[in-house]
């Protein structure tokens, strides 16, 4: 009689299809056992471990009616079913979620620190462009009194050519002779 309740069992499991309802899982840190029946005098099943995902398929008094993912089907008590998951399946996640933000961060560190040292070699590059603006600036109003000297000496050259040049030519150089 047991073997064929266990048969017919397994066929509605099989026939029941999916999970009717979300995932739920065993609370943590504890070791629950699976029961054949909705109470404590029922046979034991299966253990179930903390973070086991299991799908509820009913309740009773206390008692929820549960699958696992294998298809197997017992009940558990309601106390230690949960929708949240449980710390013992999140905290992996979370730690990798961790280690993946802390490697972003230092990446984002170590990048801010580049375009630190950049902006200082630009600020010090502008710096030095200023200073050669300036320095270009000063020379060119420097470079007039060299403009101004050299047009000077050039007219000075001329008066100095034309001072010691002798006026009207040749007729002048024989009448000078002549007398």
């Amino acid at each position: 009689m047991l073997q064929r309740f266990l048969a017919l069992s397994g066929l509605a499991a099989l026939c029941a299809g999916a999970w009717t309802a979300s995932a739920d899982y065993i609370r943590d840190e504890v070791r629950v056992n699976m029961r054949s029946g909705p109470s404590s005098d029922h046979r034991i099943l299966r253990v179930l471990s903390s973070g086991d995902s299991i799908g509820r398929l009913g309740e009773d008094d206390g008692w929820v009616r549960v699958r696992t993912p294998d298809g197997e089907e017992g009940w558990v008590p309601i106390a230690y079913v949960t929708q949240e998951v449980p710390p013992s399946v999140s905290l992996p996640r979370v730690q990798l979620q961790l280690r993946d933000a802390q490697a972003q961060l230092e990446q984002l560190t170590t990048q801010m620190a580049q375009q630190a040292l950049a902006v200082q070699h630009l600020n010090e590059l502008r710096a030095r462009n200023q200073l050669l603006e300036d320095e270009n600036r000063e020379l060119a109003r420097g470079d007039n009194w060299k403009k101004w000297l050299t047009g000077a000496a050039i007219a000075g050259v001329f008066l100095a050519m034309g001072a010691t040049w002798p006026r009207g030519g040749a007729q002048q150089r024989t009448r000078r002779i002549k007398l």
